[in-house]
C-alpha cells in the first residue's frame, strides 16, 4: 500500500469526515511520521523538523475527540508548512505560523467541519491565534463538550490546594494560577508542573 494512503488509512478513525481532505492536501507528497501517542498533560501535539532523514515528524494525542484531534494536527502541520518556507528564521508561534495556521483554520471553516456554536470561537482563533488550544478557554471548552466521556471537573474549578487526579492516575494538588496554566505538584516526584485550566480532573477528598 502506498505510504500517503497507508496514513490516510491510519488518520482515518480520529478526525471528523470532512477533515481528512484538507489534511491530506496539506501533507501533499512529504515525507512525514505520524505518531499516535498517549495523552500528554503538557501539550496536546508537537511537531520536529527534518533531520539527515529529511523526515518530518508530527505527534498527537490518542485521547482526543475529533475536533480537538483536527485542530491540534492543522496546528502541527502550520509548523511544517512554516518551516519549510522559513527554517529557523522565524519564532515557533511568531507572525508567520500565526498568518499559516489562520488561513488554514479558515479553510476548514469553509467545509462547514465544525458545529455552528464553535465557528464564532474559531474565528477568534484566526484573528489573534494561540500556541495551543488550551490556551484559549472558550475553545477549550467547547471542544470538551464534544468529549463522549464528561466525569470529572476542569482544574480551574477546583479551590487552590485542592488534590486531584488525571485520566493516566497520577496525582496533584492545585496551586497558584501563572500567566495561563496552573502551577500544580506531583505526588510521585514532588516536581511542579504546568496543567492547563481547562484539562479535565478527578477531584479526591482529602
Amino acid at each position: 500500500m502506498p505510504v500517503k494512503q497507508t496514513l490516510q488509512e491510519g488518520l482515518r478513525p480520529y478526525l471528523p469526515e470532512q477533515g481528512l481532505a484538507p489534511v491530506m492536501e496539506w501533507i501533499g507528497s512529504r515525507p512525514v511520521h505520524m505518531r499516535i501517542t498517549r495523552g500528554r498533560t503538557t501539550k496536546l501535539g508537537d511537531y520536529r523538523p527534518p533531520q539527515k532523514d529529511h523526515i518530518h515528524r508530527i505527534s498527537v494525542n490518542c485521547d482526543l475527540n475529533p475536533m480537538e484531534f483536527l485542530i491540534t494536527l492543522t496546528h502541527e502541520i502550520a509548523h511544517m508548512l512554516v518551516w519549510e518556507k522559513y527554517g529557523r528564521r522565524v519564532r515557533p508561534h511568531g507572525s508567520a505560523w500565526k498568518h499559516q495556521y489562520a488561513d488554514m483554520l479558515g479553510m476548514l471553516l469553509e467545509k462547514k467541519i465544525f458545529p455552528e456554536e464553535m465557528e464564532a470561537i474559531i474565528w477568534k482563533q484566526i484573528i489573534n491565534p494561540k500556541a495551543s488550544s488550551k490556551s484559549d478557554t472558550a475553545l477549550a471548552r467547547a471542544l470538551n463538550a464534544h468529549n463522549e466521556e464528561k466525569e470529572g471537573f476542569f482544574l480551574e474549578d477546583l479551590p487552590q490546594g485542592a488534590i486531584f487526579r488525571l485520566h493516566d492516575g497520577r496525582k496533584f494538588q492545585k496551586q497558584e494560577k501563572l500567566r495561563k496554566w496552573y502551577r500544580c505538584i506531583s505526588f510521585d516526584n514532588k516536581r511542579p508542573y504546568r496543567i492547563s485550566p481547562v484539562a479535565r480532573v478527578f477531584a479526591i477528598n482529602n
